[in-house]
């Protein structure tokens, strides 16, 4: 029984001073009761970043190796007409890809509230930047297709970035936001939000004071005020170094990347060039016009969009650097009819694990 951090580190082992220490502790007493195979520290507990990242990975793996390749943000029968190039993960791939001995060319990105994981395979990687990756950023998995067989080790570069989650990245947009402003008159001031659409309106409480943006609808200064929030140098993202993508690799970038994208009317492979232009679009509609293509969405919510869309432009341009006119991502949350999150890839790992033990 895993569960993810949504907000902040979490305690580890059996502490009983917090609230979610003490919870975790009940499901484990609660749980030792049946007749499973139980270790109480390591069957409950919360995931790390890099348990997170790794198990993303190896959901992707697990389910491309037995043919589940369309990228899609809602499951469709397997009879509907699709695009085969704009959704099959593999397409750029012919049939002879051999696995074995060039690697696994299909990375994660997942983009959550309060962190975002990238995971790819090392297979490809320059040896000279193989030597600039920290240690602590790889991670050698198994992945297999019979459980009682293991078909390849792989290295795998892993990376949990902390705060650069969508709705962490945006709480640190609006606090730079307010860090202009002269702040013994911004209780009374507008400060202009250029990552929301003119004539929206939202409050925020911010050091026991409240604060009122109005929107502009200005997609380049916000795209300025987004890149701020990057700490990239030399191919690093906040310090970490990561290594250049093999010409070969692709990604399946899924959570809020995936619900973003779709709600702009986009899924699959497309150019970041293509997000790019779709956002702006977006973010230059005044309330009244995003309302009305967004009929069904929460008011509060769609003041976000325009900001969202951006930021997982920026993120994947520049936090990954990856170029504007490369399509090398497909956004989605299914790959056919099975959804793409940790949980898979975490009983394939816990499986392969018990395998080595002779527990299984």
């Amino acid at each position: 029984m895993l569960a993810e951090s949504r907000n902040e580190p979490l305690p580890v082992g059996e502490d009983e001073s917090t609230a979610v220490g003490r919870i975790l502790n009940a499901v484990r007493t609660m749980v030792s009761n049946y007749p499973f195979q139980f270790d109480r520290t390591r069957n409950v507990r919360v995931l790390d970043g890099k348990e997170e990242g790794t198990y993303d990975w190896l959901t992707v793996q697990q389910l491309v190796r037995n043919e589940n390749t369309f990228v899609q943000s809602e499951p469709r029968r397997r009879s509907d007409p699709i695009d085969q190039e704009k959704h099959r993960l593999l397409y750029h791939l012919d049939h002879s890809w051999d696995f074995q001995s060039r690697g696994f060319p299909v990375g994660t990105m997942d983009l959550g509230g309060a962190s975002t994981q990238l995971a790819f395979s090392m297979s490809a990687v320059e040896s000279s930047e193989r030597m600039r990756v920290d240690p602590n950023d790889i991670q050698t998995v198994s992945v297999f297709q019979n459980i009682k067989t293991s078909s390849s080790s792989e290295s795998l570069f892993v990376h949990s970035f902390l705060h650069y989650g969508i709705f962490r990245a945006h709480d640190r947009f609006l606090e730079n936001l307010i860090a202009k402003v002269d702040r013994t008159d911004a209780p009374d001031f507008k400060i202009l939000d250029p990552c929301m659409n003119k004539r929206s309106t939202r409050q925020v409480e911010f050091e026991d004071e409240v604060y009122s943006f109005v929107g502009t609808s200005d997609p380049d200064p916000c795209i300025v005020e987004i890149s701020a929030l990057f700490d990239v140098y030399d191919q690093s993202l906040d310090g970490v170094f990561i290594p250049t993508f093999p010409p070969e690799m692709r990604f399946v970038a899924f959570d809020h990347a995936s619900r973003v994208v779709d709600r702009l009317g986009m899924e699959g492979f497309f150019r970041l060039s293509e997000l790019l232009e779709t956002a702006s679009t977006f973010c230059k509609l005044d309330k009244t016009h995003a309302q009305i293509i967004n009929p069904d969405s929460d008011p509060e919510k769609l003041n976000s969009l325009c900001f969202e869309a951006l930021y997982v432009y920026s993120l994947m341009h520049f936090g990954y650097s990856i170029p504007k006119h490369q399509a090398i991502i497909a956004f989605g949350d299914y790959l056919d009819e099975f959804e793409l999150n940790w949980g898979l890839g975490a009983m394939v790992f816990e499986a392969h694990r018990l395998c080595t033990l002779g527990r299984l």
